[in-house]
């Protein structure tokens, strides 16, 4: 294999790379909307919610130890969500 047959196929491996990430994000993005529509938050002000995502980062990257609490109430409610979402479908 000659060297432009190696760039070659790297950059059709990045393409495909590039593609698969870009749906990652997407579904990411799919999950985080539907957290905010779960919990009530999707309806408030948008300045307030972006305050409140600016502030939970200042808190994360700092290490605050804040943020395990946060964690572990969202372990907590996910948990919960999750066996809520599973009894409503077994219902059906």
């Amino acid at each position: 294999m000659t060297s432009l047959q190696k760039i070659q196929k790297m950059e059709a491996q990045m393409r495909d790379l590039k593609s698969e990430y870009e749906k990652a994000i997407d579904g990411r993005l799919e999950n985080i909307a539907s957290l905010l529509k779960e919990t009530g938050v999707a309806h408030m002000e948008d300045d307030l919610i972006v305050g409140a995502l600016l502030f939970l980062k200042e808190k994360a990257l700092s290490k605050d130890p804040l943020t395990e609490t946060w964690k572990k109430n969202g372990q907590k409610y996910l948990k919960t969500s999750k066996r809520k979402s599973r009894a409503g479908s077994k219902a059906a």
